[in-house]
């Protein structure tokens, strides 16, 4: 995958500021999961701007008004994995700052403080939710998913990949 990004120049014309392939971030104890972060933003966007890439606190999930975009791979549930030592999960923690919080105790179950737009760009994936309802959806399926609690699931056999706009709610 490439991002292409595009700003403005000194004089107000059109310029492309960046032009590379992402690095995708994989903690070591949740191999089944790839994180491909491609922009952030703790700001509303300004139109106009010169196109380099804004500075963030660092968190994984934007504050209100904030963005991030990403490109996720989840391996499919039968994967088998052992569970994450502690420092395998306090490397998970600096990837991915304050997304553990989120979780709560029911494996995979958690709740942010965003509205995340995605499409499924791949395979398929279970969104359910805390009550046990359930939806697949298939490589072309969109969703917007508002801060409800929830998990995600890969029922293979391939590795699903979604891109991902969460934007920080109040």
């Amino acid at each position: 995958m490439k991002l292409v990004t595009t700003g403005r120049d000194g004089a107000g014309r059109s310029v492309f500021v960046e032009d590379d392939r992402p690095a995708a971030l994989v903690a070591s104890g949740f191999a089944g999961l790839v994180n491909t972060p491609l922009w952030a933003d703790d700001e509303v966007p300004a139109v106009g701007a010169d196109g380099s890439r804004p500075t963030t606190a660092g968190d994984f999930l934007p504050p209100p008004g904030g963005h991030r975009f990403f490109v996720l791979t989840i391996a499919p549930d039968q994967v088998e994995t052992a569970p994450p030592t502690t420092a395998q999960v306090a490397e998970f923690e600096s990837l991915f700052p304050g997304l553990l919080a989120t979780y709560d105790g029911e494996p995979g179950m958690h709740a942010t403080r965003t509205t995340d737009l995605g499409i499924l760009l791949a395979g398929r994936l279970v969104l359910e939710l805390d009550d046990g309802a359930e939806r697949v959806l298939e490589a072309g399926d969109a969703f917007v998913q508002t801060g409800t609690r929830h998990r995600w699931r890969n029922p293979g056999p391939d590795a699903a990949t979604f891109a991902v706009v969460m934007i920080g709610a109040r």
